[in-house]
């Protein structure tokens, strides 16, 4: 089940277009490049509303497409979202060993991608390294007033926060 199905109102959440979608309202091709299993998912079509989307297996995938993708367009943006270092930092905490060892990997990745474009293609592109929202220690209720917040009272396992971003948490018997 989704948010929307239960009564709440995701549109009135959602951010102000991106990078991305500004690009495509000036005819300028965006490609979105993410892990394979959140494709089609409800989050990636809610935050790339008309972008074009493009799913990887491992994180090197991405890569090797992206650089590809950075070859084959004239103009325009490529986006690589890597989910390793948020879904570790979730599991592990984010100043830990295993985040460390993410964070060299896609260093290392990041550096092999450019050594293999094209000169012509590295003096015309601008590359951009973003990171999500890191783990945060601070864990409080947020007010949410009304018929939502008693519908994640009711339906969720937990709620949580990190950074600017409340998660919630279901348990495959809640998923509708």
């Amino acid at each position: 089940g989704s948010l929307a199905a239960s009564g709440f109102d995701v549109n009135a959440w959602k951010r102000e277009p991106g990078v991305l979608e500004a690009s495509l309202a000036e005819g300028l091709p965006a490609v979105q490049l993410m892990p394979q299993h959140i494709m089609g998912s409800g989050l990636s079509a809610y935050c790339y509303d008309g972008t074009r989307l493009a799913g990887f297996h491992e994180p090197l995938e991405g890569f090797a497409k992206a650089a590809h993708l950075l070859g084959e367009l004239e103009g325009g943006w490529v986006g690589l979202y890597l989910s390793t270092v948020d879904t570790l930092g979730h599991a592990f905490g984010g100043d830990t060993p295993p985040v460390h060892v993410a964070l060299h990997q896609i260093e290392e990745s990041l550096a092999w991608m450019t050594s293999t474009l094209a000169p012509y293609v590295m003096d015309e592109t601008v590359l951009l390294v973003t990171t999500d929202h890191g783990q945060s220690t601070v864990k409080k209720k947020i007010t949410l007033a009304g018929a939502p917040w008693e519908w994640l009272e009711k339906h969720t396992r937990a709620v949580g926060f990190s950074g600017r971003v409340m998660h919630v948490y279901l348990g495959p018997e809640q998923r509708r």
